[in-house]
């Protein structure tokens, strides 16, 4: 393809990356591939029998929260699902199902008459869930998704630009960076929830002895064995926290931040140029001339579509509207909707990090700055090829989250029941299932009127 079109520019969709980010993320450390695993083979475990499904919901109080997760490898926040199910959020453990898993596995474990394999693999369960290794990894994969489950969620939106995208994903990596050695406030985290969650076995009624282990285990240093004539060396004292914390915590938050880095910064000279079309840098372009390098890589692919498209002719075109843009952006534009994040200044929370907001007064994005230029008609003279720049930010993919919901929608509505489905018929169930929004919205009684009038029975039978 690029021996075909030197110029073209393949977009890898941000949301995979970001998936495969945290596929590298959770295969970093031994610790962290543990717990994963875990929580999958205890969803599994329970689901497989109909024995453990009616224990587990003699134990679960939450009856909205009765569903254990799996972990697939191909579902985004999966992961975190099944992390936050049952150890709540981070530092927070009031809303987790821990009690009722361990409860429940006790539970299968006591129970006589299960096989003894089963029982043996509900132990094993058991006993890892409540090692305080399991209960600071955890704490640490909760503290990683508070940053990245918000980008994910953006990704996967309508109305979003590669240079949102970017910004999201910078952002998203600063903050990760800002608790990359912040040990302390992962330890406080775990202490509160192993505190909170023994006081929750010792109120329930199940007459149990377990409890989370409330530190690591302190590992003793292996003595070796001295030869005639050595002369014997000070032995080093192992701390297991500290080794967890550099061994197991630090890698992991290494392995992300750069996973980030590494696998988002193949458009960067594109990116880089894209960017001085944000209104949000005129300030800069009015102040400060812009450097030499600019919209260089910009002009070698619009150049394909205009042979006036130099570095120095977007320059200069960016440089007069930018010193007009105070004077445009006063004029008014038609609203239109739009998803995107919060500002990183504001409290992000799980729940509203993404919001639909009605753009057109804000002036202060790309899509703004072509509705002017388009408004007023300056893309044919005026600001030719600035207008060309804009059009080819605004359409340049950056996801495909769309056609993978499409393939998954498919596979519901012609499942196994359904595989004599007409290829006309196939076609409408797509159809209404992937435009819901627009489905949802017709009117009732306008669609049986327009049915009704298909025949004379139909008219008797509707109206």
């Amino acid at each position: 393809m690029t021996a075909q079109s030197p110029t073209h520019v393949h977009v890898w969709c941000y949301a995979h990356i970001l998936n495969l980010v945290i596929a590298d993320t959770t295969q970093s450390v031994i610790e962290s591939g543990s717990l994963f695993n875990l929580l999958n083979d205890i969803a599994v475990f329970i689901k497989e029998s109909y024995h453990r499904v009616n224990l587990w919901e003699k134990q679960t109080q939450e009856t909205r929260h009765r569903r254990l997760s799996p972990i697939g490898e191909t579902r985004w926040w999966a992961k975190h699902d099944a992390l936050q199910k049952i150890f709540g959020h981070f530092g927070k453990p009031d809303d987790g199902l821990f009690v009722d898993v361990v409860l429940t596995l006790e539970a299968i474990e006591k129970r006589e008459k299960e096989k003894p394999a089963v029982r043996a693999k509900a132990r094993g369960f058991k006993e890892c869930l409540l090692k305080h290794e399991t209960v600071l990894t955890a704490q640490i994969f909760l503290r990683v998704f508070e940053q990245t489950t918000p980008l994910s969620k953006y990704l996967q939106s309508k109305g979003m630009d590669i240079l949102s995208a970017h910004h999201m994903v910078t952002a998203t990596q600063d903050g990760l960076k800002s608790i990359a050695r912040d040990f302390p406030t992962v330890k406080t985290a775990a202490d509160t929830f192993v505190k909170q969650t023994n006081q929750k076995l010792e109120e329930r009624e199940n007459n149990t002895d377990m409890e989370v282990e409330a530190e690591l285990p302190e590992k003793r240093a292996k003595k070796r064995k001295g030869m005639a004539g050595e002369i014997p060396e000070d032995e080093l004292q192992v701390n297991a926290e500290k080794s967890y914390e550099v061994k197991v915590h630090n890698v992991i938050l290494d392995t992300v931040i750069e996973a980030i880095h590494r696998r988002f910064v193949i458009h960067g000279p594109l990116l880089a140029d894209l960017a001085w079309l944000d209104p949000r840098r005129f300030s800069q372009v009015r102040t400060v001339s812009l450097p030499s390098n600019a919209f260089q890589n910009l002009s070698t692919r619009l150049l394909k579509f205009d042979s006036r498209a130099t570095v120095n002719n977007l320059q200069s075109e960016l440089k007069r509207f930018a010193e007009q843009w105070e004077r445009l952006r006063t004029s008014h534009v038609d609203d239109y909707m739009t998803r995107t994040a919060k500002d990183r200044s504001e409290e992000w929370d799980e729940e509203s990090e993404i919001v639909t907001k009605s753009c057109g007064s804000c002036k202060n994005c790309p899509l703004c700055c072509y509705q002017i230029l388009r408004r007023f008609n300056m893309l044919s003279d005026a600001y030719r090829l600035l207008g060309l720049a804009y059009k080819y930010l605004l359409t340049l993919s950056l996801t495909q989250v769309a056609c993978e919901r499409t393939f998954s929608t498919l596979k519901f509505i012609k499942s196994r029941l359904r595989s004599s489905l007409s290829a006309n018929k196939l076609e409408m169930f797509m159809l209404m299932a992937t435009e819901k929004d627009i489905l949802m919205s017709l009117d009732s009684d306008m669609v049986i009127d327009r049915v009704a009038e298909k025949s004379d029975l139909l008219r008797k039978l509707l109206l």
